[in-house]
Order: C-alpha cells, then sequence, then structure tokens
C-alpha cells in the first residue's frame, strides 16, 4: 500500500504529514459531522485537493468550499444526522469505502458506497457517491 497523505493536526496542506487512506477518508467523514464552517473547510483540505470533483445522485459540485457549502445545508437541514465511513478498499490510485447515514429521527439509515480517486499525495481528486446496494445478479 503506498503511502497516503494528510494535513495532521495543523490542517494545512503545505505540512503534509504520510497517513494511510483510512485515515484520509476519516478526516472526510469528520468533516461530514461537523457544523463549524472553518473546521470542517480545514477537515476537507486535509483529506481533498482544493479542486476535488465529488458527484452524487444529489448533484455535482468542484472544490472543497463547494462541497463545505452543500455540507452546511445538509448540516442545517438534518442537525441530528451521524455520517459514518468503513474502512477504504485501496487498489493503487482508487478507493471504495461504505457509509451510512444514521438520521436520529425514526427514518431509516441510508447507506451507500463511495468510489474515489486518490491524488499523488493521497487526498481525494475525485469522488463519485452512490446511495443504497447495488442491484443483485
Amino acid at each position: 500500500m503506498a503511502p497516503r497523505v494528510s494535513c495532521g493536526s495543523s490542517c494545512r496542506p503545505d505540512t503534509l504529514d504520510v497517513v494511510t487512506a483510512a485515515e484520509v477518508f476519516e478526516s472526510f467523514g469528520r468533516a461530514w459531522n461537523v457544523d463549524d464552517d472553518d473546521q470542517r473547510l480545514q477537515l476537507l483540505a486535509g483529506s481533498c485537493v482544493p479542486d476535488a470533483v465529488f458527484v452524487s445522485p444529489q448533484g455535482q459540485s468542484a472544490g472543497i468550499a463547494a462541497l463545505s457549502a452543500s455540507i452546511s445545508e445538509f448540516r442545517r437541514t438534518f442537525a441530528a444526522a451521524v455520517v459514518s465511513f468503513g474502512h477504504p478498499d485501496e487498489h493503487g490510485s482508487y478507493a471504495r469505502v461504505a457509509w451510512a447515514t444514521h438520521w436520529n429521527n425514526g427514518q431509516p439509515t441510508l447507506t451507500g458506497e463511495d468510489f474515489a480517486r486518490l491524488a499523488s499525495d493521497g487526498r481525494i481528486e475525485l469522488l463519485v457517491s452512490f446511495d443504497g446496494a447495488p442491484s443483485t445478479i
């Protein structure tokens, strides 16, 4: 497994430390559960390249500022929700990871899977998200 990079505690992309893809997705997952915009941007800067592209059934955004704004809207709308990510599978510069959104309001948990292309420094440069489980054969 190739070493991956994260921002560590400083969250400044110019002071990156070597970490695993699991740590990149842990930081990315934390960004989904943070209400503070500045803290969320720091977490996204440590887990994603600045111009990363995010594609989901709900739409597409480019750049961590746009994703942070989308997450902020999600947090305002679903304040009780908790998003969690599993341990990513890694294959070269690609990864996949299962996720779950626990609404905490009686609504059934939404699960899905993300597929990512990782930049040379290990951060996410493209993330494609799918809701639900794939259809079976």
